[in-house]
C-alpha cells in the first residue's frame, strides 16, 4: 500500500490524483451488496458532474451520459444500478492512469 500512497503523491503534484481517487471509488461500488444507488449518485456527483471539484475529464461526455442515464432508468423502475455502472469510465479512467502517468512515476522511482 505504501506504494499506491507514493503513487498518489505523484498524481497530485502532477494535478490528476482526481482519475485515481475516482478508479478506487468505482472498484469499491462493484463490491456493494446494497446502497449502490447512494453510492452511485455520491461517486457520479463527486467525479463525473460537469464542474464537479473531483472531476475526472474523460475523452467522450457520452460516457457520463450513459452512466447518468443507467442511474435514472435504475431510479425509474426503483432498482440499484448495477456493479458494472462505471465499468467504462473506470476502464478509461484506468488507461489515463497507465499510459502517460505512470511510466513517468517508474522513472522517477
Amino acid at each position: 500500500d505504501g506504494d499506491l500512497a507514493s503513487f498518489a503523491r505523484f498524481l497530485h503534484r502532477h494535478r490528476c490524483l482526481e482519475v485515481l481517487l475516482f478508479w478506487k471509488e468505482a472498484e469499491l461500488y462493484r463490491t456493494l451488496f446494497s446502497g449502490r444507488a447512494r453510492a452511485a449518485d455520491r461517486i457520479f456527483q463527486q467525479y463525473c458532474a460537469k464542474g464537479s471539484h473531483w472531476q475526472v475529464t474523460l475523452s467522450s461526455p457520452e460516457v457520463a451520459a450513459q452512466v447518468a442515464a443507467e442511474m435514472a432508468a435504475a431510479a425509474a423502475e426503483s432498482n440499484e444500478p448495477a456493479d458494472g455502472l462505471f465499468e467504462p469510465a473506470q476502464h478509461e479512467a484506468y488507461e489515463l492512469l497507465r499510459l502517460p502517468p505512470y511510466p513517468r512515476f517508474l522513472e522517477g522511482m
